[in-house]
């Protein structure tokens, strides 16, 4: 049986709306709550750790992991094709313990 796949090493454009990047970022905040709030800094310094290496992480941080690198770059991206703004918005407002 063959099936398609993706060629080893591809890079793929692909366009993101800002309702779905806001998907994404629920979606990295959930996975935030999912585990102690230390959880989420231990993770950040195995990512900027040197000898960083996926296969030390666990199933949670391997799924914190690809969304952070998602989301930081399609923010990184947006800012760059500027598609950005600054707004005031009120702390409870992005607080993952606030109630919506």
């Amino acid at each position: 049986m063959k099936i398609e796949t993706i060629k080893g090493g591809a890079i793929i454009d692909i366009k993101i709306g800002n309702q779905f990047l806001m998907d994404l970022q629920y979606v990295t905040v959930f996975l935030g709550m999912m585990q102690p709030p230390e959880s989420t800094a231990d993770i950040l310094k195995k990512i900027e750790s040197p000898e960083f290496n996926m296969d030390d992480l666990n199933d949670w941080e391997r799924a914190m992991y690809t969304m952070l690198v998602l989301v930081t770059n399609i923010e990184k991206n947006a800012k760059e094709q500027g598609f950005t703004i600054e707004e005031d918005i009120p702390e409870q407002e992005i607080s993952p313990e606030s109630p919506e």
